[in-house]
């Protein structure tokens, strides 16, 4: 039992929470936000149709509408990352940043696969119009562009511009930043108007994996603690060029990636050894070498993957 004024048990855990870096904070709230929505989908898929069967009765069309709220809602969670990216990248916490983009990533990756569970993927059987741009669709492109084009190029303007060494920030930055949204865009074009898409496989460098290549190089210049030295430099002639080579790549259609999040639902050793690497690392001044190492072997990736059967790449699960 404590003395008379001295703080209880209960109080000093709270008080302890209180004092956790924003880092860890953020971090615990991507957790939860995806085991609540991971809850949510699941009672909706144990339970919803009972619900919408008594709701919609033979309305395919409402039945959509309502489904299609889940993965629109994720896709706005898509959005807010990025642009929490950008702010956290504005105060020079470039680590923060970097988990907010990957938090989008995987934003972006569940509003699929849900958007696929619950069948709103293919076109209403009783709609007149099957062809035209659909607003989860349109919504989705959106959130891709805040949180991969613009937040990326934008967060590496802002931390190349505050770069210690000025013949960095003698670089035209601006530009470059430029270039990789506008080739950005160009690639989420071409990935919606693809007339002949091939499920599981990207045509190009995707546009997540290119905004986590390009913000890698930044989380080891944020931690150079404003010294200038031979490898800051050199790091900082990196990441300029990135911002050249990820538009390049982003467009070199006849390149294909597998889907990293599909791979990973087939492979789930893979994802937990992922995961467990990251939250080791994230603790440690090798992050950024650790994400950047991370990136540039997807990068050659298709390597080993280009003989890979499309319908194995397009698979979600083990079985």
């Amino acid at each position: 039992v404590p003395a008379a004024g001295e703080p209880g048990l209960f109080y000093s855990l709270i008080d302890r929470l209180g004092h956790l870096p924003v880092r860890d904070l953020f971090i615990i709230e991507i957790l939860f936000l995806i085991i609540n929505f991971a809850s949510i989908a699941g009672y909706c898929r144990k339970y919803g149709s009972y619900f919408l069967d008594d709701l919609c009765m033979d309305d395919n069309l409402l039945r959509r509408r309502i489904l299609s709220v889940f993965p629109n809602a994720l896709t706005l969670m898509n959005a807010i990352m990025g642009l929490l990216a950008v702010f956290f990248a504005a105060q020079g916490k470039m680590t923060e940043s970097y988990l907010l983009i990957m938090g989008a990533a995987v934003f972006d990756k569940l509003d699929g696969a849900m958007a696929r569970k619950l069948g709103l993927t293919e076109p209403p059987l009783d709609a007149c119009n099957t062809g035209g741009i659909t607003f989860g669709g349109l919504l989705d492109d959106i959130a891709d562009g805040v949180s991969f084009c613009i937040a990326p190029g934008w967060i590496a303007y802002l931390c190349l511009s505050l770069h210690p060494a000025p013949e960095i920030r003698a670089l035209p930055l601006g530009i470059a930043a430029v270039i990789y949204i506008l080739a950005g865009f160009a690639r989420l074009v071409y990935f919606t108007r693809d007339p002949n898409p091939i499920p599981g496989i990207f045509k190009g460098l995707p546009t997540p994996a290119a905004a986590l290549f390009v913000t890698a190089p930044l989380i080891i210049i944020g931690q150079a603690d404003g010294l200038a030295g031979q490898w800051d430099i050199m790091v900082g002639y990196l990441a300029f060029g990135l911002l050249f080579f990820s538009a390049f790549l982003m467009n070199l259609y006849p390149v294909r990636y597998i889907h990293m999040g599909r791979f990973m639902d087939r492979n789930p050793w893979f994802a937990r050894t992922t995961i467990v690497l990251t939250i080791v690392f994230v603790f440690t001044p090798f992050f950024g070498y650790f994400a950047f190492l991370l990136m540039f072997f997807y990068l050659l990736s298709p390597l080993l993957t280009r003989r890979m059967d499309p319908a194995e790449a397009a698979r979600e699960s083990r079985t």
